[in-house]
């Protein structure tokens, strides 16, 4: 088996959290001009209101970012929704 060096796994996941990240931006739909905040949408793109109806691409890249830090599941009166908190680059 091949051991990983430090550098090695670092750019790992920074491609994951990359390609996370766009994958939530490709499913999702931008809420503001800065794409802080993103609406969730169904498999065939629909509009939802939770998290467990979304696409499972969107649940999928969400559950990857939260895990690292970079996105938050937030609530309003019209559903729930994903808050970028920050961007792999940044």
């Amino acid at each position: 088996m091949t051991e990983f060096t430090p550098e090695q796994t670092r750019r790992a996941f920074e491609i994951a959290d990359r390609a996370m990240f766009e994958q939530m931006c490709c499913e999702a739909v931008p809420q503001d001009a800065n794409e802080t905040a993103y609406a969730l949408v169904d498999e065939a793109a629909k509009p939802v209101t939770t998290l467990a109806a979304a696409s499972e691409a969107i649940r999928g890249a969400f559950a990857w970012l939260r895990e690292r830090g970079m996105a938050e599941l937030a609530s309003d009166a019209g559903g729930e929704y994903i808050v970028v908190v920050r961007r792999p680059w940044e």
